[in-house]
């Protein structure tokens, strides 16, 4: 039993490098930024560093990985995904909770500080948005692929062997329109995940919608 902890460690350490980097740079960052900084813009800062970071990181292996490479990748189920995809969509929804308390004292500060923390709010909602369905979309191919192949959870029209765009799409149509557009679901665990990405998106996109119109009402409220 104790020969398997450092394959398995080593296995959790390798899938999810990109996430574990991107951490330690955004907390790195929070406190080599400066100390009479808000805490809250520092927090804001580092994470949007870390998210960006991420982003980029994921996107540039995912897109480099053939359908065959992607499957070889997944094919052993990751018991730590769900966990992982709970945590990042906490910190997200956290994230743009803390818009609120960032923008609530805005009219107390001068019109280029202002402008900053629109700047920093409106890249802090974008990140959040894009985070949700990367981490979903990683998730989609966990999935697919750890499930045998007359088993798998999702029928892509005309694609046997999905690779990362499939997914990408699959997952970003829900994050935009809350459904699932020609992709059809062939399992009950994977309409379990569905639902909640629908209801996050939805709130997510909700929220995105309330924060433009305070904004617009900030800025024309400044002339």
């Amino acid at each position: 039993m104790a020969e398997d902890v450092g394959p398995q460690r080593i296995k959790f350490v390798s899938r999810h490098s990109r996430l574990l980097i991107a951490t330690v740079t955004a907390i790195v960052l929070f406190f080599a930024l400066p100390a009479q900084w808000a805490t809250i813009t520092r927090v804001l800062v580092s994470w949007n560093v870390g998210v960006l970071m991420f982003l980029i990181l994921v996107f540039r292996l995912m897109t480099s990985m053939s359908a065959a490479q992607l499957s070889e990748r997944y094919q052993d189920e990751d018991e730590s995904a769900p966990v992982i995809l709970i945590i990042s969509i906490v910190a997200a929804m956290l994230s743009m909770v803390s818009i609120v308390a960032f923008l609530a004292m805005i009219e107390q500060v001068s019109d280029a500080e202002k402008s900053l923390r629109f700047v920093l709010s409106a890249f802090t909602v974008i990140n959040a948005w894009m985070l949700i369905p990367t981490m979903f979309t990683m998730h989609y191919a966990d999935m697919f692929y750890s499930t045998a192949p007359d088993a798998r959870p999702l029928h892509f029209p005309d694609t046997q062997a999905p690779a990362f765009w499939d997914f990408a799409y699959f997952s970003f149509t829900i994050a935009a329109a809350c459904q699932t557009a020609d992709v059809s679901t062939t399992s009950a665990a994977v309409r379990k995940v569905l639902i909640v990405h629908s209801v996050l998106s939805f709130l997510f996109n909700v929220s995105i919608l309330g924060f433009a119109i305070n904004v617009t009402a900030g800025l024309i409220g400044n002339h």
